[in-house]
């Protein structure tokens, strides 16, 4: 069975390494951001780095929850567009 048959898993796997390229590529340009714009110092950074996981510590299972009820799908594109719309501002 050959994976890059499957029409649906190639069209997954480039949206979601396309996603997590644009991760990474927004973690560093905070911290570069933080250090030579900003001045900031190394605790700085940690504290921009910490702050990122705080939404998964405080509305986990809440969000979770409630996003079980849609379909998985739409859910990972609406989301995806959603962090693409707030990073712009």
């Amino acid at each position: 069975m050959k994976l890059r048959e499957h029409r649906s898993f190639v069209h997954f796997w480039l949206a979601s390494t396309t996603s997590n390229f644009g991760t990474y590529i927004t973690t560093l340009a905070l911290q570069v951001l933080v250090v030579s714009n900003m001045g900031g110092s190394a605790v700085d950074v940690g504290w921009v780095s910490a702050s990122r996981w705080l939404p998964y510590v405080l509305l986990g299972l809440i969000a979770g929850v409630w996003v079980d009820r849609f379909h998985r799908k739409t859910v990972l594109v609406v989301t995806d567009m959603g962090r693409g719309i707030i990073l712009t501002f």
